[in-house]
């Protein structure tokens, strides 16, 4: 009965989707779901007891879609698969099912405690909470942090099944699961369609096939056993986007790390492009010492700014750069607004609008950077914010800065809520005195170090908690 109303709720919510190959179109199966929810889920059941994929679901329509603005070449193209609706649902219940609960326990040689990518809990902003707090951490007592951005050439469509499936094995998961999942992977195929051409059929061994429930876990399966070498140093992820993280007392291990993030490209048939990776050389602030800056990696460039997830990094904390870069974005949204509504667009739309394509821009990754930010970088968005009112996009009546603060508690309570969470090993210790009368938002009390830098306490998770402690009884 379970899955049966799994597969009824999965019908049922069905988004509108593309229905290439097996021509089922999402809005069929929507309506149809009170019918075909008992038969599909006694499908998906044999299909999982037996580990037998419908040769149906191994086949993909791929769909090429530009990267850049004006595409010249093959490589300008991402190859993203269409494959079959009932394929992507049935692979969505192994997934959640069994794949992530998996990963939570997964065997000493696969690490995903660093990866914040396709995770029930990951985001792009956990992600770079998390690499700030190990940089920060390391400038307690290093003269400068060496942060590498690696970036791996086709990281998705080069990965071989053969591997992938050694890989997936050594989760704990029933035999069934692995080997549907070995199956799904057998003698996929797929064609391309461009331009309305069509290729003939296929078969492939490798990729992730981009489009499938089952790629994004996939993929960070594959990278869990990509580890620093030495545990003085860190790797964080996001999918495919990989930095390496090396204080100045181990500066001398990094072309090791490298021949280590080299040889696991290659066992995994992806290549590291050194050509397109970056450095940047973070130094704590007001730092008055002269330090002596490591040589440059060999085909690595040095930068002083790094586009990171999204958001522009400086070696000196600040985020200036970044601001300049959202508020001109974004002016060149205010104007399409003040186009459209001279084009007639009621005002219920333009604050709909403004609210999902402006606003949602300036907030992204708010909890990350808000703590660094200086106080005229503050004041720059609540000028913007001021302006959007005075014309009209914007109705609430909340400044910038309860924006930020409410996206704070939000995402600071989801942490709190859920020990699985994957900031959740961010939080310190808690305290233990029974006697404490003073209450606390989230009912806990935490050990703050009292040897910490003011750039510690302008972390996420720091601040959070100080902000909690200084609220009246």
């Amino acid at each position: 009965m379970t899955i049966i109303l799994t597969v009824f709720y999965l019908l049922d919510k069905l988004k509108s989707t593309a229905t290439e190959p097996d021509g089922l179109p999402s809005w069929f199966l929507r309506l149809s779901a009170p019918i075909f929810a008992a038969p599909l889920a006694d499908l998906i059941n044999k299909s999982i007891r037996h580990s037998k994929v419908p040769t149906q679901w191994k086949s993909s329509l791929i769909k090429p879609i530009p990267k850049v603005a004006s595409p010249s070449s093959p490589s300008d193209y991402r190859p993203i698969s269409i494959t079959s609706v009932l394929s992507r649902f049935t692979e969505r219940i192994i997934t959640t099912r069994y794949i992530y609960p998996a990963i939570l326990s997964p065997p000493p040689e696969l690490d995903f405690t660093n990866q914040f990518a396709f995770r029930p809990t990951g985001s792009t902003t956990a992600a770079l909470i998390s690499l700030y707090q190990t940089i920060t951490t390391m400038l307690e007592t290093e003269s400068y942090v060496r942060v590498i951005a690696l970036d791996f050439s086709k990281a998705f469509d080069t990965i071989r099944h053969s591997q992938l499936i050694d890989k997936i094995s050594e989760l704990s998961m029933p035999t069934e699961i692995n080997g549907w999942i070995a199956n799904f992977l057998k003698d996929r195929n797929h064609t391309t369609t461009f331009e309305n051409h069509t290729s003939c059929s296929c078969t492939i061994n490798a990729s992730i096939v981009q489009g499938s429930a089952i790629g994004p876990p996939a993929f960070i399966i594959t990278a869990s056993d990509l580890i620093a070498k030495n545990p003085d140093n860190a790797l964080n992820k996001f999918a495919d986007d990989t930095y390496l993280v090396i204080p100045a007392s181990n500066v001398l291990t990094t072309e090791d790390e490298l021949t280590i993030v080299d040889n696991w490209a290659a066992q995994n048939n992806l290549k590291l492009n050194r050509s397109k990776s970056k450095e940047l050389i973070f130094v704590a602030p007001k730092t008055k010492t002269i330090i002596s800056y490591p040589p440059t990696i060999q085909g690595i460039e040095r930068v002083t700014e790094l586009k990171c997830l999204g958001v522009t990094l400086t070696a000196n904390f600040s985020f200036s750069s970044h601001i300049s870069n959202i508020i001109n974005a974004c002016s060149s949204n205010l104007f399409a607004l003040y186009c459209l509504r001279s084009k007639g667009l009621s005002n219920e739309l333009i604050h709909i609008i403004f609210q999902a394509a402006t606003l949602s821009r300036l907030l992204y990754a708010s909890p990350f950077w808000w703590g660094f930010l200086a106080a005229q970088d503050k004041e720059r968005l609540e000028g913007f914010l001021r302006r959007a009112r005075k014309a009209g996009f914007y109705s609430n009546g909340s400044t910038f800065e309860e924006l930020c603060a409410s996206a704070d508690q939000k995402l600071f309570n989801t942490i709190l809520c859920n020990s699985n969470h994957l900031l959740t090993p961010l939080l310190p210790s808690f305290n233990n005195h029974v006697h404490s009368t003073r209450r606390n938002t989230s009912n806990r009390t935490f050990h703050l170090s009292t040897k910490r830098s003011s750039l510690q306490d302008k972390n996420f998770i720091t601040r959070m908690i100080l902000d909690d402690a200084r609220k009246p009884i």
